[in-house]
């Protein structure tokens, strides 16, 4: 039971593109919008109905004009808090309607050079988790300009390419991180803090999830990973991957689509 949760809860404050615009609503590598390219490859993993999209109150038209998707599919988030809220919000959610599911949380600002690739890393992924119910597995690449966030690993069987990770820091690596995060649903609410986790579901339970996110700290999923103690695994994804976090990254990267037109 794959669920698959696409993160488009982004201002596009830093993608300069476009001003104001954010940037899973602006297409860069063709006719179809980043949030629209995340959907077309999460329905490669998971059915339609196990597809989620989590974002901002106030793109939730825009959401449900650009993907056909289930009303009760769209998770919108009062205001944004990067990602550690996000998912938090979201998994609170899936775990109502599955309480067994495994999720995947896929970015929508990845450019990809082999989608291949990737389904490939994710289906491994999948059969990972499956034998290791108490693991977090975030997605690595090798290639590409990414967050400046890199892994301090311990290798481990490279055939099955399964990197075991001892520690995370922020020392020089070649191992860059996506974004990209799967495990079993009770794995991630056990890697939350105990009691922004229980805030937040009295929130949702009182009708006051809006005066709630005022007050939390906005972090990503990752760097709250790092604060953790948790048996944490990382996959690596043997294909160039490009975080389009400014129009500078962009432009400053090779090009890992012919088609990628500024």
């Amino acid at each position: 039971m794959l669920y698959t949760v696409i993160l488009a809860g982004g201002q596009g404050k830093r993608f300069s593109y476009n001003p104001g615009l954010p940037k899973q609503f602006i297409a860069l590598q063709n006719s179809k919008t980043m949030l629209e390219e995340t959907y077309e490859l999460a329905k490669k993993i998971s059915p339609k109905e196990k597809i989620f999209v989590v974002g901002l109150n106030e793109y939730g038209d825009k959401i449900r004009e650009l993907i056909d998707i289930d009303e009760k599919n769209i998770i919108l988030e009062p205001r944004s808090r990067d990602t550690y809220a996000a998912i938090m919000y979201a998994t609170i959610r899936i775990k109502q309607i599955q309480p067994n599911a495994i999720l995947l949380f896929l970015p929508t600002d990845l450019l990809l050079e082999n989608e291949l690739d990737v389904l490939r890393a994710i289906t491994m992924g999948y059969n990972f988790v499956l034998g290791n119910l108490d693991k977090i597995l975030v997605f690595g690449s090798k290639y590409g300009k990414l967050s400046n966030l890199l892994l301090d690993i311990k290798v481990g069987d490279m055939k099955e390419k399964q990197i075991y990770v001892s520690r995370i820091s922020k020392k020089s690596s070649e191992v860059k991180d996506t974004g990209i995060y799967m495990a079993y649903i009770d794995t991630f609410l056990e890697h939350f803090n105990h009691k922004e986790l229980q805030e937040m579901k009295k929130a949702m339970q009182e009708g006051r999830l809006d005066e709630y996110y005022k007050h939390i700290r906005p972090i990503s999923m990752t760097d709250r990973l790092l604060e953790s103690d948790g048996k944490l695994v990382t996959m690596i994804i043997d294909s160039k991957i490009v975080d389009a976090d400014t129009r500078e990254d962009i432009l400053n990267i090779i090009s890992i689509r012919d088609e990628i037109t500024i």
